[in-house]
């Protein structure tokens, strides 16, 4: 394979949309076309990749395009899709942890999944070369059109199933998005007391570091896991009054006093 034979299209221009296209952009990979039911929004990511058109049209039959990523969100691909029309010869490729290959079937027979392994953020940029990208494909041929291009994009780049990539991204929900929203507990913990939240950046980091180190349950600490009940008592006082946080709190000092 070489660069010049792709001509992508994307259907979507959210978050994830935002940073493939760069990230194709970056790797002088042509995209002709960007879709968003916003019209302004498509226009908007045109302008940004500086290549390509926007459009609010679903019928792709007679595009240029050889490859269309389905970057739209899981709760509308099964509904909208066929409401698309593509070319016959097009490769489709969905984004989503979750949706499995076969919401493919009724609208293309060449398919497959390009999964990027990241969270996305408008206006936070990430370095696409260390973002893992697991693939899937109908076929052979499929694969080989996938892993080339996911390989210009990113060093690291997986084959793994659907019924597999649903466990990952329940994992990726765990570790990224219920850490956060920990993260977002603690900092209004620290706003009561007008401590600011960046002081826990090292701890945090080091944390991160550890636990592909050596392991999250060989680097575990706190009190929970050293049966700390004096500290553990203090910390449910002062969160007498905050049904959400204490009962988070006494959720997990019961989980990691648990892995013992």
């Amino acid at each position: 394979m070489e660069k010049s034979w792709y001509n992508i299209s994307i259907i979507g221009a959210g978050k994830l949309a935002w940073h493939l296209a760069q990230a194709l952009t970056d790797a002088e990979i042509k995209i002709n076309q960007v879709y968003s039911r916003s019209e302004a929004s498509a226009t908007k990511l045109v302008q940004r990749i500086n290549q390509g058109s926007a459009t609010i049209e679903k019928d792709f039959s007679f595009s240029s395009s050889n490859i269309f990523f389905i970057a739209l969100p899981d709760d509308v691909v099964p509904t909208v899709l066929n409401e698309f029309h593509f070319p016959e010869s097009a490769l489709l490729m969905h984004t989503s942890g979750t949706l499995p290959i076969s919401v493919l079937e009724s609208v293309g027979k060449q398919i497959g999944v390009f999964y990027p392994l990241q969270t996305f953020s408008f206006g936070k940029n990430v370095d696409f070369k260390k973002i893992p990208i697991c693939l899937e494909t109908s076929d052979e041929n499929c694969l080989k059109q996938a892993s080339f291009l996911a390989g210009l994009l990113s060093n690291e780049v997986h084959l793994i199933s659907s019924e597999k990539r649903k466990s990952l991204h329940l994992a990726a929900v765990f570790a990224c998005n219920f850490s956060n929203r920990l993260f977002a507990l603690s900092e209004d913990i620290l706003k009561k007391e007008e401590i600011p939240f960046h002081l826990l950046s090292n701890l945090v980091n080091e944390t991160v570091v550890k636990a592909f180190e050596i392991g999250p349950e060989k680097s575990q600490t706190g009190p929970a896991i050293r049966n700390d009940i004096k500290t553990i008592e203090a910390h449910t006082q002062l969160l007498n009054g905050d049904s959400e946080k204490l009962e988070i709190y006494k959720l997990l000092t019961n989980s990691i006093r648990g892995i013992k």
